[in-house]
């Protein structure tokens, strides 16, 4: 048999391991699979295992949010709105979906988003990114990022910012 692929999803409320590979003898991977199943239900993980699953997991979510970084800064070498950089700001926010897909309380991740976005012209969908990065508050960089974000929008005059502020009671008139 050849070594298995191991693909790790989770979220707040689900989590599972897709196992992918190619073997001789399919039935006898499936008993073994099987049999590691019912051994991890009546014993639990080892700490080694989860910790190296977490490990795992975070590492693939701040790739492709480091990925979408790079991608967003290249976009901002290129002519502002040429196919280019429509081109690579839309990847980078593909990036960013996916870490958020991985980890949606990845604060950075939201925040990110939110600038792409704010480039490509959907202010709307940047406040939600901004609002949800601030809330998330797993990150003060983000938060504060974010927060300074939406002062700004509200001070152009968007609603959904303003209405952020002040539920927050952010002064954003100053």
């Amino acid at each position: 048999m050849i070594a298995p692929d191991l693909d790790y999803e989770f979220s707040k409320d689900y989590a599972h391991v897709v196992i992918s590979g190619q073997s001789s003898n399919p039935e006898k991977v499936m008993e073994k699979l099987k049999k590691e199943v019912e051994k991890i239900k009546q014993n639990g993980l080892e700490e080694k295992t989860f910790n190296r699953i977490k490990k795992k997991i975070y590492g693939d979510y701040v790739t492709y949010n480091n990925r979408g970084a790079v991608k967003y800064d290249l976009a901002n070498t290129k002519e502002k709105n040429s196919e280019e950089y429509n081109k690579l700001i839309k990847e980078a926010i593909e990036d960013y979906n996916e870490a958020i897909r991985l980890n949606s309380n990845y604060s950075t991740a939201f925040y990110n988003r939110g600038l792409a976005k704010l480039q490509l012209g959907k202010i709307e969908e940047a406040i939600k990114d901004f609002i949800k990065a601030y809330e998330s508050n797993n990150n003060n960089e983000a938060k504060e990022n974010s927060k300074n974000q939406l002062i700004n929008l509200a001070k152009q005059g968007y609603e959904e910012a303003i209405k952020f502020c002040e539920e927050h009671n952010i002064d954003y008139k100053k």
